[in-house]
């Protein structure tokens, strides 16, 4: 019997995992494609006068004199772009050996290292094929293809203020992924947590905390993408008071409208992920612990 509850419980959480990752990854997608596609909404004469708005006010934001830098990536300087991201983070790599004294690992290794993390590589192809766009607080630089995706340009500015600018904005730029961070430790507590029969009452503080992330799971995993929501959010607003000093009415409504709609993919994210967690407990609990 009790080999029977262990293969219940392991196959309940593999099911209630993959129905997580399921909703995660399919769900968001009609409202990706709706988003994708207000994005190459942009004329070609729209996206040259939206390139001059952005580089003027990156100009007029005083991040150059903070170190930021705003980069174009497309296929002609992908390799030197690695080499200029690894020689940043060799940099920073260079501190923190000389801190614990331990042997410097080398920009060679850190290009290496780039060149074989997928996941990094394919952020870098997302760029280059003008689906994506970074800021990244490390290297200090924001990444776009400029004839992909000029108008995020705006909103990549305003994630740099963010960071650069200190106080709330800094706390919540980092703050986002301590937050996003605790998703795991939630599914999984929620996942492997017994469910209570009913009249049940938890015992403990470890029961009861236990007991209150699994009965709660979808919501505060939603709950952890908040700061993620609030920080993408601020990010826009921040380069839409740029863009009101560099664009006309019609297209500055045109760049905060389409940016407005990629922060709604972050919101459909965070409400899928919220579904997803719940769903997968409900399926765990009706796999591992089957009514009779």
């Amino acid at each position: 019997m009790a080999e029977n509850n262990r293969y219940d419980t392991a196959l309940g959480v593999g099911a209630g995992v993959a129905t997580y990752l399921a909703m995660k990854t399919f769900a968001t997608k009609p409202y990706v494609n709706f988003a994708r596609h207000h994005f190459k909404n942009f004329t070609e004469e729209e996206n040259k006068i939206i390139k001059q708005g952005y580089t003027d006010a990156f100009e007029a934001s005083g991040l150059k004199a903070k170190g930021v830098e705003l980069i174009h990536l497309d296929n002609t300087n992908s390799e030197a772009f690695i080499t200029k991201f690894a020689e940043k983070l060799d940099r920073l790599f260079t501190k923190i050996s000389k801190a614990l004294k331990i042997k410097k690992i080398g920009t060679k290794d850190v290009v290496e290292e780039l060149k074989n993390n997928e996941s990094f590589v394919n952020i870098i192809k997302t760029i280059q094929n003008g689906e994506n766009a970074f800021y990244h607080p490390i290297t200090k630089q924001i990444v776009v293809n400029e004839n992909g995706l000029p108008f995020s340009v705006f909103h990549e500015i305003g994630h740099s203020l963010n960071h650069n600018n200190g106080g709330f904005t800094k706390f919540l730029h980092y703050g986002q992924n301590v937050s996003k961070a605790m998703i795991p430790a939630i599914l999984i507590t929620g996942l492997l947590k017994s469910k209570k029969e009913d009249g049940e009452q938890p015992k403990g503080i470890m029961d009861k905390t236990t007991t209150f992330i699994k009965n709660n799971c979808g919501k505060l995993v939603f709950a952890a993408m908040l700061p993620t929501i609030a920080e993408e959010g601020l990010a826009s607003l921040n380069g839409a008071k740029l863009a009101k000093k560099v664009l006309d009415s019609n297209m500055l409504k045109k760049v905060n409208k389409t940016n407005a709609i990629a922060w709604g993919s972050y919101i459909s994210l965070a409400t899928v992920m919220g579904l997803g967690a719940r769903l997968g407990v409900m399926v765990r609990d009706k796999i591992a612990q089957p009514e009779v």
